[in-house]
């Protein structure tokens, strides 16, 4: 009996070697459609409405929690795996910017390339519209700030952070709001880097260099001209701890870790608005699925630190001297 099973499991690793050198020996899934455990031809020919369409190769999706995952977390596979997008503008203005609230479409979890689900804990929720936030703060560079007024403060689905309704000549838009903004205030957004630092008020942008050591500022810049990238959730904040030279700022994050940037990266003074998000309750776990959230499976828990920690050495600042080069991959969604 032994030697039948040897011999029945040799003859299908054959068989799986021989189908995978020649494409012509591989089973097809048409000519079995009869097997309960295969599908159809009529159904392996539509595509899924949350499969892209493109001509690249297409990645496997894994799991983002799994030991396998992380393994794979490699320049080929990073763009597959990483899973950030919530969901989709389906109606994209024609003018390029709008005020207005935009229909989107939830992407429940799964990767837009592949379709599988890589995120288990993202499904269902309340239907939410999606809100254009320019964390654009372009100022001149010589002469006079630019001045806006704050027209109202909005709530946003889609972020732990307040928004503000701002408007400027004959422009508005919405920008992170920070914690004492309100109706009717002037905000100024500058550019130039003077001899002597300024003295800027709450909701105020300006680059790095203008701002005195030990100012608390929030929604700042990577690179030069990049936008706001970091400090940017509800009640975060980050510090001007000192200059270097070669002129770069360095700032400590709310994580401790110290960041090195050009001084011409622009910054907004103040604290990101909504500081009591992290102490509010949701109080029942249908409130969650409300939200978007599926229930954890309940085998992770946190440590508690009850058995102390370990002291590490502070990692070194992180510089960011120059932008990478990513090559990006246009995918046609059909909705």
């Amino acid at each position: 009996m032994l030697a039948s099973t040897l011999a029945r499991s040799l003859q299908r690793l054959t068989i799986r070697v021989a189908a995978a050198t020649q494409p012509s020996l591989r089973p097809s899934l048409t000519t079995t459609a009869a097997s309960s455990r295969l599908l159809p031809a009529a159904s392996l020919q539509q595509t899924p409405s949350f499969v892209a369409q493109s001509s690249a190769p297409l990645a496997r999706g894994f799991h983002t929690t799994t030991p396998l995952c992380k393994k794979l977390r490699g320049r080929k596979h990073k763009v597959h795996l990483r899973f950030q997008r919530r969901v989709i503008v389906t109606k994209m203005p024609a003018s390029g910017y709008t005020t207005k609230a935009l229909p989107c479409t939830k992407t429940g979890g799964r990767d837009l390339v592949t379709g599988r689900v890589v995120n288990h804990r993202r499904a269902g929720g309340n239907k939410v519209k999606f809100r254009m936030v320019d964390m654009h703060r372009i100022g001149p560079t010589e002469g006079e700030p630019l001045q806006e007024k704050v027209m109202s403060i909005h709530y946003d689905p889609l972020r732990s952070a307040k928004i503000a309704l701002v408007a400027g000549g004959d422009k508005k838009r919405f920008i992170l709001a920070t914690c004492n903004m309100k109706a009717g205030d002037i905000i100024n957004t500058s550019g130039h880097i003077p001899r002597i630092p300024v003295k800027a008020y709450e909701g105020d942008a300006y680059p790095l260099g203008a701002l005195p050591v030990g100012t608390v500022v929030c929604c700042v810049e990577r690179y030069p001209g990049d936008g706001g990238k970091v400090v940017r959730a509800a009640g975060t904040s980050t510090t001007i701890l000192r200059r270097v030279a070669g002129g770069d700022v360095i700032v400590q994050l709310p994580s401790r870790r110290e960041m090195r940037v050009s001084e011409r990266c622009v910054a907004v003074v103040g604290r990101v608005s909504n500081p009591d998000h992290d102490k509010l309750t949701r109080g029942s776990p249908q409130a969650s699925r409300w939200l978007g959230y599926r229930p954890k499976s309940g085998w992770r828990q946190k440590k508690t630190g009850y058995h102390g920690r370990k002291l590490r050495r502070p990692k070194p600042a992180r510089v960011y001297d120059a932008p990478p080069v990513r090559a990006y991959s246009v995918h046609q969604l059909n909705l």
